[in-house]
């Protein structure tokens, strides 16, 4: 157990290893959706939180010029705990946002003063020599930090001035922080929801999704129905969504071999995600009470409500991983194995 380990006893800093041991604990807690199981990630996440911030997991640390540095300077085993370091900070970073994403849970974390470095690429990470290893650092862009990304991303100007360049893992992180925003602008947000079944459309809202809830749609009917809205910050929040989309596409460096190999590296179907939280905010008026659409945060739910709108959500996310002639395994909906199925090489749902 770790809460009998010394560094829990004593609140000493535990190893690296024993806080990624622990990360890997709270979604298959999640993911076993029994409910004492899920009453007991919140509790397990604030030591997860602990244990990183007593190792020093979110301190800055020093930039480091790898294209200054030789073989004979590069120290790999230093670099693999300073990448292991990064790693572990926003892997925790993620998971308190799945709990906005999946639960509605309050984020604890702010990505705009999040000072840790993004995620290496995975051709780095996965080197298996220290020569290997500073060839590719040399070769990709270094990465920048989580807070100035995601003001980088925030910023009105447009962001094709300074195209970023960020690794899969880098970028899904960086979509967290927008979904953490999303949470935000959505919980406070005191504008009136529309109402979109009065239009000239014949078909509901309601009707639309549940009939194609591919990205393309969601996106196209987020966009217009932001448009139409009030809240200022909500039309913020989404146009960062649109220049991370922006910056995905553009991108130079891209690793084709991990690529949509793992939900991490294939970011997409969260981005879709976020405008569809956005979509069924502004448009809440369209929603019936008893559509699969209503309520996505959870509020107001017991433990068990809120599996049955976890398992909700993941299954919107299946169904924007899906490529377009790919057939629906009714056995596979909202179950997590075949969210985390890999893909293969070309992007789903586009």
């Amino acid at each position: 157990m770790i809460a009998h380990q010394p560094h829990e006893v004593n609140m000493q800093g535990p190893s690296l290893s024993t806080i990624q041991a622990s990360c890997f604990l709270c979604p298959v807690l999640i993911c076993s959706r029994d409910e004492i199981a899920c009453n007991f990630v919140a509790m397990h996440f604030v030591r997860n939180f602990s244990m990183a911030k007593r190792a020093g997991v979110f301190e800055p640390e020093e930039r480091i010029d790898y294209n200054s540095l030789t073989e004979e300077t590069f120290n790999w085993q230093e670099w693999i705990e300073r990448e292991s370091r990064k790693r572990i900070g926003c892997a925790i970073f993620t998971q308190d946002v799945a709990g906005s994403i999946f639960q509605g849970s309050i984020p604890s974390m702010s990505p705009l003063d999040f000072d840790v470095e993004l995620p290496c690429y995975e051709s780095c990470w996965e080197a298996t020599s220290a020569s290997e290893c500073l060839k590719r650092l040399k070769s990709t862009p270094q990465q920048p930090l989580v807070s100035t990304a995601m003001h980088q991303l925030r910023s009105t100007q447009n962001p094709t001035s300074s195209i970023l360049e960020v690794s899969g893992f880098g970028m899904f992180t960086l979509l967290k922080g927008l979904h953490c925003l999303v949470w935000q602008v959505t919980h406070y947000d005191m504008e009136p929801a529309l109402d979109l079944n009065g239009s000239s459309s014949a078909t509901s809202l309601d009707e639309q999704l549940s009939q194609d809830l591919s990205g393309q749609l969601v996106s196209s009917l987020a966009d217009v129905t932001i448009a139409a809205h009030t809240s200022q910050a909500i039309k913020l929040v989404n146009s960062a969504l649109d220049s991370w989309r922006m910056i995905w596409d553009a991108r130079q460096h891209r690793e084709m071999d991990h690529e949509y190999a793992t939900f991490v590296l294939d970011p997409l179907p969260f981005w879709w995600l976020a405008k569809l939280y956005l979509l069924l905010h502004c448009a809440g008026r369209s929603i019936k009470e008893n559509s699969e659409f209503a309520n996505p945060r959870s509020k107001g739910l017991n433990t068990a409500g809120k599996i049955v709108a976890m398992t909700k959500v993941v299954g919107w996310l299946q169904r924007f991983r899906r490529r377009p002639d790919e057939a629906t395994d009714p056995r596979s909906m909202n179950c997590l194995k075949h969210l985390m199925k890999p893909v293969g090489g070309s992007p789903p749902n586009i």
